[in-house]
């Protein structure tokens, strides 16, 4: 009998344990908004210029990212991956703002961004086309962020102890970071076109 609340408690202390893994491995939310033939993608409450990024930000270096976006029905059917894009942004330590380009034919650049606008640029950058899915059909949107990993040692003018030692220092580093994020289930029926407002 004694023998029993400790089950209990080990039992509870388990479930609390799977409970919080659970959580933390679930994507954040994912707002979604049609404009014209494409979805315009908003996330308030995600940031990517944290962390290990930040950090190498603020000490000279730029960070490139890779976004994926994939729109996945509901029910039945293949996952479709619509874009992928890739940003590279640097850091003005002067006046303390980001700078992104967008690479891409042509590429697209923007500079003097707070950390939120910077966030909000890249975001807005991401124009997947509408699904190609009856009105009625439920799809989902999921956003994958990571941080690209460079494979190639610095070069040229990029040659310098420092780039070479934070080159060589990466290998066999923790894996680059990554987000998911996702949106509740959607209907091309249910989203109100923006660009008629």
């Amino acid at each position: 009998m004694e023998g029993q609340p400790r089950v209990a408690v080990r039992a509870a202390a388990w479930a609390v344990v799977v409970t919080a893994v659970a959580l933390s491995a679930q994507p954040g939310s994912l707002n979604v908004e049609r404009q014209g033939d494409h979805l315009r993608l908003s996330a308030p409450s995600f940031h990517f210029l944290e962390g290990r990024p930040l950090e190498r930000l603020h000490n000279g270096a730029a960070v490139p990212y890779l976004f994926t976006v994939t729109i996945e029905p509901v029910q039945g059917g293949g996952r479709t991956t619509h874009l992928q894009r890739r940003f590279v942004v640097s850091y003005d330590l002067w006046e303390e703002k980001f700078a992104i380009v967008q690479e891409g034919r042509p590429p697209r650049s923007v500079s003097h961004l707070s950390a939120a606008a910077a966030e909000a640029w890249c975001l807005d950058s991401l124009l997947p086309g509408l699904p190609s899915l009856p009105a009625e059909k439920s799809f989902v949107v999921k956003l994958a962020c990571s941080v690209a990993a460079d494979e190639e040692p610095p070069t040229g003018d990029g040659l310098t102890l420092s780039t070479l030692i934070e080159f060589f220092s990466r290998k066999g580093a923790a894996p680059p970071p990554r987000w998911e994020l996702a949106s509740a289930p959607l209907r091309l029926a249910d989203l109100k076109d923006r660009s008629r407002r």
